[in-house]
């Protein structure tokens, strides 16, 4: 026990002997900087220095992330695409990729980026020129969103997420029934969604031309805000819907089984009783709704802009600042 004690006191005379580093002298150092100004200083690194990169990967795993992610796909980008033995010189130096980010490039021909071996997710938002992405059917998370000239997703019926916000030349979705997870918000050449019932995950959100939403029943979670539509009675098997700013919508008598339930700025909705035993549900905007005496069963509700204020005098209903907030369990009134 005494040995003990005293290489405790060793280790706090050494500790307290070195001299401590300022504030200002820590805010300059490397591990400081954001990633994207880490980013920025790291990619001053000449392109067709590749290798160069490779020491600086063991620096800590903050770097090691960032040159793998952002930094080296855009050396091997930059080597000559007819120097095939400077390719496969950085492919036998370099491990195998996981993640890949390109966003704002101007890659237009992501067949070289498909023979990566391991490559897990590949984000290309906002690569204006990327057309064919035929060969990235084995990526397991793939990102391309406002890829404004990509039209083609066919061969992306084996992709786990997807994520195709803003493109807008896109239209024919048919072939990704068996994607788990898709992002299709605010692409308006949208219209027909039928083969999209076996998705997990799906979010359609600003789609205006989506009227028919009979096949969707068998979706966990959807996302039609802002969408077209005016005939909701087959989503009653939705866990989580939102509907906020569907106007067309009036008729909500067949959602009384879903989870949760979103029907901000609905505003042609007028009966509510029979969302009793929604455990969360949002009314906000809802401005007809004049009766909410059948939701004694709602856990979480929100009724910012309710027309009508509480006048039960019960603990049941009670107003904190600008939200109501439901309790399931019965309270005796107050007084």
């Amino acid at each position: 026990m005494d040995n003990r004690r005293r290489r405790r006191r060793r280790k706090r005379r050494l500790v307290e002997r070195q001299p401590k580093r300022s504030a200002k002298r820590q805010a300059l150092s490397f591990s400081g900087l954001p990633p994207e100004m880490l980013t920025e200083v790291l990619g001053w690194v000449s392109p067709e220095r590749g290798g160069a990169l490779l020491p600086l990967r063991r620096v800590c795993s903050l770097w090691r992330d960032l040159i793998d992610s952002y930094l080296m796909p855009r050396r091997l980008l930059c080597l000559p695409k007819d120097d095939e033995k400077a390719l496969r010189k950085v492919r036998r130096r370099w491990p195998s990729w996981k993640k890949l980010h390109f966003t704002y490039h101007s890659l237009t021909d992501p067949l070289e980026l498909s023979s990566m071996a391991g490559l897990y997710s590949l984000n290309l938002s906002f690569c204006g020129g990327v057309r064919q992405v035929s060969a990235l059917a084995g990526v397991h998370c793939l990102s391309l969103n406002a890829c404004l000239r990509l039209s083609d997703v066919s061969a992306l019926s084996r992709v786990h997420t997807l994520c195709l916000h803003r493109c807008v030349n896109l239209s024919d979705v048919s072939a990704l029934g068996g994607v788990h997870s898709l992002n299709l918000s605010y692409c308006p050449g949208v219209q027909d969604v039928s083969g999209l019932g076996g998705v997990h995950w799906l979010n359609l959100s600003g789609c205006e031309g989506v009227w028919d939403v009979s096949a969707l029943g068998g979706v966990h979670s959807l996302n039609l805000s802002g969408c077209g539509m005016s005939d909701v009675s087959a989503l009653g098997g939705v866990h989580s819907l939102e509907l906020s700013g569907c106007h067309g919508v009036s008729d909500v008598s067949a959602l009384g089984r879903v989870h949760s339930l979103d029907l901000r700025g609905c505003q042609g909705v007028r009966d509510v009783s029979a969302l009793g035993e929604v455990h969360s549900l949002k009314l906000d905007g809802c401005w007809r709704v004049t009766d909410i005496s059948a939701l004694t069963g709602v856990r979480n509700l929100d009724i910012r802009n309710y027309s009508k204020r509480c006048e039960c005098k019960c603990k049941r209903c009670k107003w904190a600042g600008e939200r109501w907030t439901a309790l399931a369990e019965p309270l005796e009134p107050v007084g």
